[in-house]
């Protein structure tokens, strides 16, 4: 059985990359960004659906504790090839369906086309246009989560 790795997925420049990214973005916006990528489903998650495991995610990496609820996970289920995008109470007063919808689309288009790294890229930078147009840069703000790829 093959098995699959951090560096199969997205190589150690890819991932720093994407973190830098995120950096860049959030110096425009109040919001917090993070990627998060699950190999494959465990066990216990054989029948979970796809939004509870993400949403699952969104608690595991602390993205609930941030001070304005202003989180935004993209979540990958990469054995399946499935995206899903959890918004935190805040962002979902501003950032209506659609737009999450079509990011997923996106996003799910470049599992055929093997192009995911360069597809995160473009994903990210819509998303930070829409955060920082709805949740700009406030005086004072500090970043509350680390912008690094998850991978697990």
């Amino acid at each position: 059985m093959f098995a699959w790795t951090k560096n199969k997925i997205l190589s150690g420049v890819q991932r720093e990359t994407i973190a830098q990214r995120i950096a860049e973005i959030e110096k425009r916006t109040s919001a917090e960004l993070r990627v998060a990528i699950k190999i494959k489903r465990n066990r216990d998650e054989q029948t979970k659906a796809l939004p509870e495991l993400a949403l699952n995610e969104f608690y595991y990496l602390g993205m609930d504790k941030t001070g304005m609820k202003t989180g935004v996970l993209l979540f990958i289920l990469f054995s399946e090839n499935k995206i899903e995008i959890i918004e935190d109470e805040m962002i979902s007063t501003k950032v209506d369906q659609v737009f999450w919808n079509s990011i997923e689309s996106l996003i799910a288009e470049s599992f055929a086309n093997g192009k995911m790294f360069e597809t995160l890229l473009i994903a990210l930078e819509k998303i930070g246009e829409v955060l920082a147009n709805h949740f700009p840069i406030l005086p004072g703000d500090v970043n509350e989560l680390t912008n690094e790829v998850s991978i697990r």
